[in-house]
């Protein structure tokens, strides 16, 4: 999977680029942001409840990017104007992972509050504690 997403293994990404190079490292880091994105957001939608547990920590971590990404921006006389260029914001197909993973969330069934489950819970809670 990753080779075919990044390329073959004869390409050390980033390792043959001097370190002056900073836009061939920074497009090998956006490559692994988008390799490494898309891998959580195929594995999330492909398999919901073993990856319950994990749903948490990444959904902090693709918001406050995508939160991070749209507070860089602000309104300016009716026109969207970047706050700071050198703010650090996440590359767009990072960005657009975030999105997917989002919206795998909302859509997902298996993450959907079950209310019968939840009303025989309470009842079931509320009996033990009167019994008790």
């Amino acid at each position: 999977f990753l080779e075919e997403r990044i390329g073959s293994n004869d390409k050390d990404v980033g390792r043959n680029a001097p370190v002056h190079d900073k836009e061939a490292i920074a497009g090998d880091l956006d490559t692994l942001l988008d390799v490494l994105g898309s891998l959580v957001v195929e594995v999330q939608h492909a398999h919901p409840l073993p990856c319950s547990r994990f749903v948490g920590p990444f959904l902090d971590m693709f918001y406050s990017n995508l939160m991070r990404a749209v507070s860089s921006q602000i309104a300016v006389n009716g026109q969207v104007s970047e706050v700071a260029p050198t703010a650090l914001t996440a590359p767009e197909c990072f960005l657009v992972c975030a999105m997917r993973f989002l919206a795998n969330i909302v859509s997902c069934s298996h993450y959907m509050p079950d209310e019968e489950a939840n009303e025989a819970i309470a009842a079931m809670r509320s009996e033990t504690i009167s019994s008790s």
